[in-house]
């Protein structure tokens, strides 16, 4: 794999996003994310997974916005339709799951993190932060109702809608992530918790986790043309504004109708 990397230590498993310097997403690199996926679900010496990054400043970022600008709308859609798998693959995944951000998780980064059962955090300058908003993008309803399975409604409007980017500490307050750790302490930390319950017996617990999910898997699995098609009118217009402003590192000037 070009952007990916996967590790096996004894029962748990690394995927490594690798795609400098931002791991910004790309349809290749979902692809791979699918891949590795499918991988250690049939691994039966994997017990549990975690996702982390090789850049030192970022989880993820994102879709690439250079990638987005050079497709036209057509082509833009095949991207979310590629990223409604991508999810799909993750949030079904029957194994135990853990985001380890070490870095900025923002936009398709922070979808990425919330798809897992766990995410551990470094203390320090990362942001977690839903930014559709700020690019003239949706959030569609599948996608909102995970959101709202660990962060509560109340909290929906700032998470969301108002796309803010919560500092470590302000995502463990509203369950964002589950617990903060020093840099340099991260990895070992979110390993040893996964390590924790290995004792339990793991079909209980991939049983459990399937119905704790059920609802949001059975959403997942409509057709795909159900799914993004919130995306359609938000693909041009404002959305190309956002990615030229994210690019040229200004204030977006958005065009309201």
């Amino acid at each position: 794999m070009k952007h990916i990397r996967i590790e096996e230590k004894e029962s748990l498993a690394w995927i490594w996003l690798d795609n400098q310097p931002a791991n910004e997403m790309t349809e290749e690199l979902m692809d791979e994310l699918i891949e590795a996926h499918r991988i250690l679900a049939d691994k039966k010496s994997v017990r549990a997974v975690l996702i982390g990054s090789k850049s030192d400043k970022f989880f993820s970022n994102g879709l690439d916005p250079n990638y987005m600008l050079e497709r036209n709308a057509e082509g833009r859609i095949k991207v979310f339709a590629k990223l409604f798998e991508m999810m799909r693959v993750i949030y079904s995944f029957p194994k135990p799951e853990a985001s380890v951000i070490n870095g900025h998780a923002m936009a398709g980064g922070a979808v990425l993190a919330i798809l897992t059962d766990f995410r551990f955090m470094s203390e320090g300058k990362a942001r977690y932060c839903f930014s559709e908003v700020l690019v003239g993008l949706t959030i569609p309803p599948t996608l909102l109702r995970i959101i709202e399975s660990v962060v509560g409604r109340p909290n929906l409007r700032e998470v969301a809608m108002l796309g803010r980017a919560f500092k470590p500490e302000e995502a463990k307050s509203i369950g964002l992530v589950d617990s903060l750790h020093a840099p340099e302490e991260l990895h070992k930390k979110a390993e040893s918790y996964m390590l924790g319950f290995m004792d339990l017996p793991q079909a209980s617990v991939q049983s459990i986790k399937k119905g704790i999910r059920i609802d949001m898997i059975s959403e997942l699995n409509s057709p795909v043309e159900n799914q993004i098609s919130e995306f359609k009118p938000f693909v041009v217009g404002n959305f190309e504004e956002g990615l030229k402003a994210v690019l040229e590192k200004r204030r977006p000037k958005f065009i309201n109708d």
